[in-house]
């Protein structure tokens, strides 16, 4: 009987933190570098870790960098006042979503952008959000030869 109260209390004890472990969890990346006047890869992953309603996955886009409107991994990406916005009105099944886009940079552009993020959700009723990690692009004007070649083509 002992036996059975102790496996009980554990079963509430890990229950009353379901919320804690259950967060979801975002990360970005990106490229190290980007060359002015051309584009950088950007790319999230979030862990759901249940959340099955309406998700948003939010960005500051830097100052005078575009991102098309596509839906890519059944979400919506749509680009507003210097923001990204990702939004998925169904969830998709599996526990790790990917999304991926392309920002690019004008060509006026210098020294570094920070992206950084956060993921909103809703959890009972209650609208929730978890910030992402930061990824730094650097603005670099001779990091590949290839790309040199390209711009001398173009000309």
């Amino acid at each position: 009987m002992l036996f059975k109260n102790n496996k009980l209390l554990i079963l509430l004890f890990c229950l009353s933190f379901q919320n804690i472990i259950a967060q979801p969890k975002v990360e970005i990346f990106s490229s190290q570098q980007a060359r002015p006047g051309f584009g950088a890869g950007i790319k999230i992953k979030i862990a759901r870790n249940g959340i099955t309603g309406l998700m948003r996955f939010v960005s500051e886009i830097p100052e005078g960098c575009t991102v098309n409107e596509m839906t890519v991994s059944s979400a919506t990406l749509i680009s507003y006042d210097n923001k990204l916005s990702a939004l998925w009105l169904s969830v998709p099944l599996r526990d790790t979503i990917f999304q991926e886009w392309e920002m690019r940079i004008p060509e006026t552009a210098k020294g570094k952008y920070i992206i950084k993020g956060r993921l909103e959700y809703f959890e009972n009723g209650d609208k929730k959000s978890v910030s992402s990690n930061e990824t730094e692009i650097q603005m670099s004007y001779y990091f590949s030869r290839y790309l040199e070649d390209r711009m001398k083509a173009k000309r």
